[in-house]
């Protein structure tokens, strides 16, 4: 269950530093930019195409896989996306103290829970991160749940109760059959959400699920990001409510392509 709460939400967002080149001439991997291919994107044929796809592969370039040593930019990263998030907002009610409490949760989760799969990609600045977890991975033994409960307990405080509610909700609607990958989360840095980087840290596994041919799952923390996740191949599920004056989770699913 502990694990559960690393993965609501999903930002939109951008990249910062290196800019992206703005000529076609620039160099870049070589790409068959044909009339069928930008329709295929939705852009017009000509020099709005080729600024699209030098943009995706100069963000592809950035993309990596997140290791031990960046575990405190990964939670400033996800404390930053989900400040202003309703059902972090309803965990932790009291605004001057959320990022505090969320940057000190994060902390703690990632080198238990989530960067041991190896699969926690983002910007080489941290300034977008998405965490997955492999198919059948996803539940948690219980002793290992009963000795992270005191971490846990550290900084959700007094509303620990009305979290872990939460989060058993969440684990009898995940779904089991057939095995996916699961986006345990997926943050941008808020100064840089509405650019683009959001998609560029999800492009190299949703490709991989459509290669290995299999789905994904997710819950969607805020209703904002559901149209996000649609663009993706996402489609909404059942939402779950959280109390009678909580926030609505959104699981969504994805098949392969």
């Amino acid at each position: 269950m502990l694990a559960r709460l690393t993965r609501l939400g999903v930002t939109r967002n951008s990249l910062s530093g290196d800019r992206a080149p703005t000529s076609c001439n620039a160099r870049a991997p070589a790409l068959a930019l044909s009339g069928v291919g930008a329709a295929r994107h939705g852009l017009d044929v000509g020099e709005s195409a080729c600024h699209h796809f030098l943009r995706k592969y100069w963000f592809m370039e950035q993309i990596r896989k997140a290791t031990l040593i960046d575990n405190d930019r990964i939670a400033a990263t996800y404390a930053s996306a989900f400040e202003d998030d309703p059902t972090f907002s309803w965990f932790f009610p009291k605004a001057s103290t959320r990022r505090r409490r969320l940057q000190g949760f994060f902390g703690f989760v990632g080198p238990h829970m989530a960067l041991p799969h190896d699969e926690t990609w983002m910007t080489d600045d941290a300034r977008a991160v998405a965490t997955w977890i492999p198919p059948d991975k996803w539940k948690m033994p219980m002793m290992q749940q009963l000795r992270l409960l005191p971490g846990f307990v550290r900084w959700s405080g007094r509303f620990t109760p009305r979290i872990l509610s939460a989060l058993t909700k969440m684990d009898k609607v995940h779904p089991h059959d057939p095995p996916s990958w699961y986006l345990l989360g997926l943050g941008t840095v808020k100064e840089h959400q509405g650019k683009g980087l959001g998609s560029a840290v999800l492009s190299h596994m949703l490709t991989r699920c459509d290669t290995e041919g299999l789905p994904a799952y997710l819950e969607s923390s805020n209703p904002r990001n559901i149209p996000f996740y649609a663009r993706h191949g996402f489609v909404e599920r059942e939402p779950i409510r959280f109390g009678d004056q909580g926030p609505v989770l959104t699981p969504m699913w994805r098949d392969p392509r």
